[in-house]
């Protein structure tokens, strides 16, 4: 339930338990490791991309 409403938070949307249980997101490294490769990274300029209700698209 916490990722629904995260992924509602981030969308603007509102996300139903179907939905974000056929969602494609993956939230989790793909190797749970201490040197694991995160799903999301920052820019060049060390900046991560950040979630705008409205514009983000839910997956």
């Amino acid at each position: 339930m916490a990722i629904m409403m995260t992924r509602a938070g981030y969308t603007g949307q509102v996300i139903t338990w179907e939905q974000a249980m056929a969602s494609n997101r993956v939230l989790a490294p793909k190797r749970l490791a201490p040197d694991a490769d995160p799903p999301t990274k920052p820019d060049s300029q060390g900046n991560y991309p950040m979630p705008i209700p409205g514009i983000t698209r839910f997956e």
